[in-house]
């Protein structure tokens, strides 16, 4: 009775590993949040919008509504307090000084008026953040309005995110054998960032749908260049110096705008 049973344990154990396997190297995508355009907010921005957050996120451990961005901060104040003097109308015995506030000290009071509002706002909920967070439901509604919250202050700013892909793509663990074309889908463009991690300059030689092989870029060491491709784009990654095939890559279909392959030996 045990050799009967072998063949299918044999063939369970097949099924198991194939049902385990990773995927591609090429499709093993991370994902992080960039500011869209490299517009970034200052400092006190993210100090003001933050402070935003933290209201709306009390509020929503109470299921109570926030109130809107407008009522509780003023977005694009900075810091902090201070004074500058002059001196003038001096005679024998005395001078007068007058006081001049500083841009800093207005902002400071912008600053000092949003702490104030966001600490009434705490004493009106009455709860602290940290007796909160140890409830499963009120902690995950709380970080979703968090969260939210600060993409609206941001975006009352002008500010915006987006995510984008990574791939790390280790040249070592990569082959040459690939397909000698491209298969494009033509109905997507993506963009695609290379970044060369390695010490030397790398040809990006692209295979043309008809099999033509045509070098478009050549990737210098730390460096990132970009392109927008189809989905199906095959390349072959040649080292410059001696034109020796490090990889062979075919770009798939991701989910994000823009992707970045991170190239390291």
């Amino acid at each position: 009775m045990r050799s009967n049973y072998l063949p299918m344990v044999v063939v369970l154990c097949g099924l198991l590993v194939t049902g385990c396997a990773s995927a591609p190297p090429m499709q093993r995508v991370t994902y992080e949040e960039k500011w869209k355009d490299g517009k970034a907010p200052d400092t006190n921005t993210l100090l003001t919008c933050t402070k935003y957050a933290n209201v709306a996120s009390s509020y929503a451990r109470e299921k109570r509504t926030p109130p809107p961005v407008q009522n509780v901060v003023n977005v694009n104040v900075t810091t902090p307090r201070e004074y500058e003097g002059e001196i003038s109308n001096c005679n024998y015995s005395t001078c007068e000084i007058s006081l001049k506030e500083t841009r800093s000290s207005r902002i400071a009071s912008s600053i000092q008026e949003t702490s104030n509002q966001m600490q009434q706002s705490y004493e009106q909920l009455g709860a602290a953040l940290g007796n909160a967070i140890a409830e499963g439901k009120k902690r995950r509604r709380a970080e979703r309005a968090y969260k939210e919250a600060l993409n609206e202050c941001f975006e009352l700013g002008g500010f915006e995110k987006e995510q984008r892909g990574v791939v790390e793509l280790s040249l070592s663990k990569l082959s040459c054998d690939g397909p000698s074309r491209s298969i494009l889908n033509r109905d997507i463009k993506q963009k695609v960032r290379f970044t060369n991690g390695t010490s030397s300059r790398i040809n990006l030689v692209y295979f043309r749908p008809s099999g033509e092989q045509k070098t478009i870029s050549v990737l210098r060491p730390r460096k990132t260049t970009a392109f927008t491709l189809n989905p199906g784009s095959t390349f072959k990654l040649l080292r410059n110096s001696d034109e020796i095939c490090l990889a062979s890559i075919t770009v798939p279909e991701y989910s994000t705008g823009t992707t970045t392959l991170k190239l390291s030996n």
